[in-house]
């Protein structure tokens, strides 16, 4: 899903020097982010940018936060948050941590033009970024032998995600070709799961009883779960999310939803009374939220009483790449969040939108979905 475009109109407030290091000065995005931004004098030298913000992080009562990438070829950002927004312990600015789970497709997006290889796919970005946003995450997917695996495995390791419960198969690790265009994915090719897609995942008693630990369970429409398997994971009676993407039709709405607690579509392609009907249609058949991604047209979500609109936020992207995996994280966490503080529908649901909107743009600001990248 695309990360939307355009440039933002963020307020610039004076420059000031954060670490003992940093002296190019800072910008304000909002209340509680700050943005380093050093040239590329010493690009490789990341150690003492990794102290410099670490350093601010104390001075300005802010939390060091690993966004950091190069931006148009000029520029090294860190972005810091402050300890009062998204928390490390207490999910999106609330109380009581998160604990959530992607259950179903890995890949290494392969990208083309700059011989590159990240770690993604929908499930897998779920765990990372909701890791990012200060939830307990784990993930549990299908894992081949190759390179990329190792990739894959190592990084999530790194993160503090748990994989105790993925399996490894002999073969070639799922991978989807991505070239950019104008700042925007195009997907060019792929192996379609590599071995997930022989030896999918199947829900065993174990499995389910693992399950049952956590607060939401996120899959997509690429994880070859079939729906006995949703029907496993709601018999654990913990909530599931699902990513649909662009890749379905009423007849597949009307026999998954009603699995599913949120439903997130990708409709981009759709006008706005199409993506209506489409969110109705999904409600209709058992999701008691539908919420629609449409790129620079923002999103909707449907509650079975009323739409709600949100616009993207703009930036300067890097990489749109999961985007839209971004977004619903971030929505999902705030929304559950809010619940557990018993907040109202009426405004969790549009702050829940906002902060989805504002953690989406974030997202633009790294190669790949989240960084990680080694060579091809």
């Amino acid at each position: 899903m695309s990360k939307g475009g355009g440039r933002s109109n963020i307020p610039a407030r004076p420059r000031e020097a954060i670490g003992s290091n940093f002296t190019q000065g800072s910008i304000w995005i909002n209340s509680d982010r700050w943005l380093l931004a050093y040239p590329m004098r010493q690009p490789d030298n990341r150690s003492m940018i990794k102290k410099d913000a670490e350093q601010g992080s104390e001075q300005k009562n802010l939390r060091y936060v690993v966004y950091t990438n190069f931006l148009q070829d000029t520029t090294y950002a860190v972005i810091l948050r402050k300890i009062g927004g998204i928390k490390e312990t207490g999910g999106i600015g609330m109380g009581g941590q998160l604990k959530v789970l992607g259950a179903g497709d890995n890949v290494v997006d392969q990208y083309i033009h700059t011989g590159m290889m990240y770690p993604g796919g929908n499930a897998l970005n779920f765990s990372v970024y909701a890791k990012q946003l200060g939830a307990h995450a784990a993930y549990m997917g299908v894992f081949g032998d190759d390179r990329a695996a190792r990739h894959i495995q190592d990084v999530l390791t790194q993160l503090g995600i748990d994989i105790s419960r993925c399996r490894s198969h002999p073969g070639e690790n799922g991978y989807a070709q991505v070239n950019l265009v104008d700042g925007d994915r195009v997907f060019v090719g792929g192996n379609k799961g590599g071995v997930q897609h022989d030896h999918p995942l199947r829900l065993d008693g174990d499995d389910l009883q693992y399950m049952k630990q956590f607060e939401l369970i996120h899959s997509s429409c690429y994880s070859d779960l079939g729906t006995a398997e949703l029907a496993k994971i709601q018999s654990t009676g913990i909530p599931l999310s699902y990513d649909f993407s662009s890749d379905w039709d009423p007849r597949e709405l009307e026999e998954r939803c009603p699995y599913v607690f949120c439903s997130l579509l990708s409709c981009g392609h759709l006008d706005d009374s199409e993506v209506q009907e489409t969110l109705r249609l999904a409600h209709r058949s058992g999701s008691p939220l539908a919420l629609a991604t449409m790129g620079s047209r923002g999103a909707v979500l449907y509650d079975g009483e009323r739409f709600y609109r949100q616009e993207p936020h703009k930036v300067v992207p890097v990489d749109t790449l999961g985007a839209g995996d971004a977004f619903f994280t971030a929505f999902i966490l705030h929304y559950l969040s809010g619940k557990k503080e018993q907040q109202d529908d009426g405004t969790l649901l549009p702050s829940s939108l906002a902060a989805a909107a504002q953690f989406a743009a974030q997202a633009c600001l790294c190669d790949g979905a989240f960084g990680h990248g080694i060579a091809l």
